[in-house]
């Protein structure tokens, strides 16, 4: 396997240093290492999501890693072959992703997506006008559970999610840990979401999301929870999964390379867009009390 050398716009988040750990942390057990990637540089900044102590500190880490902090774009551009936009507000998304377009390398943007429908829109549509291969995916949605549960039910009539919900330093709640629970209702259910119903309330928030092929989706985020996983159904068969967060990183990281390689799944960003829709559609019904139209 030949190495993809990456290069990490962003430090404000913890899967910046998970990241780079599972490639280059000798010292991790192998089930949490892969192989095949390797990161040339970060690119680090303050952001609402950590402030410059907390930049300086995992600066450190990631230079213990023997990676070096560049000092701008233009330098991480340049001796990379694809780009990991890993920037935890995603009120940057679209800015960033901007900033590498030029340089025709595939990028690839942690969630979620972008801070509003519109934004991933944009970024969407940016991608498929200029040709450069981007795709946007939690994690979660290549952990190795998740992952087995789909193959023991291909064909998902019916489903039932459940994560975490919690208030981020900035931006919308709607959108920031729902993301990971509503990957994982993408990818086993697939495109094709029509409405929303969602209700709120003081300690998390349901919703059922309708498919235009009639079949319903159930996802509970709650304060309260620490996990996140789920029961798919269908073809008389049902799996049920839990994240397994030991192997996130390495997952996560693997999920990464195999994209830039080619070899994965997901090489747009349809799926990202559909996720975001559908978080739009949760945050219009829990604010008007009513269904939400997708599309």
């Amino acid at each position: 396997m030949s190495t993809v050398a990456a290069a990490i716009i962003g430090l404000d988040t913890s899967h910046t240093i998970g990241f780079a750990r599972a490639m280059h942390d000798t010292s991790l057990p192998a089930e949490q290492r892969i192989e095949g990637m390797r990161i040339t540089s970060v690119h680090s900044f303050v952001t609402p999501f950590q402030d410059a102590v907390g930049i300086a500190g995992r600066e450190k880490e990631i230079r213990d890693l023997g990676i070096p902090i560049s000092q701008s774009i233009d330098e991480s551009l340049r001796d990379a072959d694809a780009i990991i936009l890993a920037i935890n507000d995603p009120s940057l998304h679209r800015e960033y992703y901007e900033k590498v377009l030029h340089a025709g390398k595939p990028v690839y943007i942690d969630k979620p997506f972008a801070n509003t429908l519109d934004n991933a829109a944009a970024i969407d549509s940016a991608a498929r006008t200029s040709g450069v291969r981007t795709a946007s995916f939690s994690s979660v949605r290549y952990n190795h559970a998740a992952i087995a549960a789909r193959k023991a039910v291909p064909t998902c009539e019916s489903a039932s999610f459940f994560g975490l919900l919690s208030a981020p330093p900035a931006g919308s709640r709607y959108y920031f840990y729902p993301v990971h629970t509503i990957e994982l209702m993408q990818a086993a259910m697939g495109n094709g979401a029509t409405s929303v119903r969602a209700v709120e309330s003081a300690t998390g928030l349901s919703s059922v999301v309708t498919y235009r092929d009639g079949r319903e989706a159930s996802a509970d985020m709650r304060k309260s929870h620490k996990w996140f996983g789920g029961t798919l159904m269908g073809g008389g068969k049902n799996a049920s999964f839990v994240v397994d967060w030991g192997t996130f990183y390495r997952d996560g990281a693997a999920s990464i390379r195999d994209f830039f390689t080619g070899s994965l799944d997901v090489n747009d960003t349809s799926s990202a867009l559909e996720v975001m829709s559908i978080l739009d559609a949760i945050d219009r019904s829990c604010r008007s009390g009513k269904d939400a139209s997708i599309g």
